[in-house]
C-alpha cells in the first residue's frame, strides 16, 4: 500500500516494485494500492518534480499492473485514462471522501462506460457504511452533471459486480456471488417495504428505503459474525472501552 504520488519519491517507487518482485508467489496475484490524482496537487507535484503527469510517472515506475488498485482518479486526463485502461488496473471511486476533501467528482461513469475500466465503490475511511456510500454515489453524480438520469443502476453495478470482481482478484475463492466454491458471505436486513421488491427495482429500494440500521446479521465464510444484532466473535464493550482510552493518546500526538 502506497499513499499517493506526491508523497512518494522515485526511490520509494523503485524499492516497492523490487520488493513485490522478491515476494515468492506474488507474481500475477499481488499489486499496489495507491491514491491517484485525487486532487490537482498530485498532478502539479508530478509535473514539477518529474515533468510528467501522475499516471505516466506510475506507469514508468512499474506500479500499474492488473492487480493494482488506483483510488479516486478525479483529475486524470484522457491520455491517463487510456493508460489505466491498457494497464488493466482497478479504479475505486470514493464519493464521500471526495466531497469531504472538496476535490471534485471523478468521472466514474466515463471510466466505466467509455473507457471500460472496472470501477469499484469505496469510502477511503470516511465511513464503513456501504449503503450510505451507495446513496452518496447515486446523488452526487446527478448534482454534478445537472442531470437526474445519470448514475442509476450503475451504482449497484459498482457496489456489487465491480467490487466482487476486484475482491475476487485477491482471494483464492470468488467473492460476492452465491455459487458452489465461493465464500458464503451474506448480510441479512430487516426490510419489509410497502411496495414490491424485485431484481429490477432493487437499486431504488437500496437508495430510498434501506439503511445500515436495518442490518440484522452478517455471515462470513458460512459463520455468523453478528446474529440478531449481537456480535458473536468479539467483546464489543471491551473493544469500545479500549478504543476510547487509546483515542486520547492519538489526539494528543496530532
Amino acid at each position: 500500500g502506497l499513499h499517493a504520488s506526491f508523497t512518494i519519491s522515485d526511490e520509494t517507487l523503485r524499492m516497492s516494485v523490487e520488493g513485490l518482485k522478491s515476494v515468492q508467489g506474488a507474481a500475477g496475484k499481488a499489486g499496489f494500492h495507491i491514491h491517484v490524482a485525487e486532487g490537482p496537487q498530485d498532478e502539479e507535484d508530478s509535473m514539477t518534480r518529474c515533468a510528467k503527469r501522475t499516471v505516466h510517472r506510475l506507469k514508468d515506475a512499474g506500479i500499474l499492473t492488473p492487480n493494482t488498485i488506483c483510488g479516486h482518479c478525479v483529475f486524470v486526463d484522457d491520455d491517463e485514462r487510456h493508460i489505466l485502461k491498457d494497464a488493466g488496473v482497478f479504479v475505486v471511486h470514493n464519493p464521500s471522501s471526495n466531497m469531504n476533501n472538496g476535490v471534485g467528482v471523478a468521472d466514474a461513469l466515463g471510466l466505466m462506460k467509455k473507457d471500460g475500466i472496472c470501477v469499484g465503490l469505496g469510502t477511503d475511511g470516511v465511513t464503513f457504511d456501504m449503503i450510505q456510500e451507495t446513496k452518496m454515489n447515486y446523488f452526487v453524480h446527478k448534482l454534478h452533471r445537472h442531470d437526474p438520469r445519470v448514475m442509476g443502476s450503475e451504482t449497484l453495478e459498482m457496489l456489487f459486480a465491480h467490487n466482487a470482481r476486484l475482491a475476487s482478484a485477491y482471494f483464492a475463492q470468488s467473492v460476492g456471488v452465491l455459487a458452489p466454491g465461493s465464500f458464503a458471505d451474506l448480510v441479512l436486513l430487516d426490510y419489509d417495504p410497502p411496495t414490491e421488491l424485485t431484481a429490477g427495482n432493487l437499486p431504488w429500494h437500496m437508495v430510498f428505503g434501506m439503511s445500515q440500521g436495518m442490518v440484522n446479521s452478517t455471515i462470513c465464510a458460512g459463520k455468523f459474525l453478528m446474529q440478531e444484532r449481537q456480535l458473536q466473535t468479539v467483546d464489543e464493550a471491551a473493544i469500545m472501552r479500549r478504543a476510547r482510552e487509546r483515542a486520547v493518546g492519538v489526539w494528543e500526538r496530532f
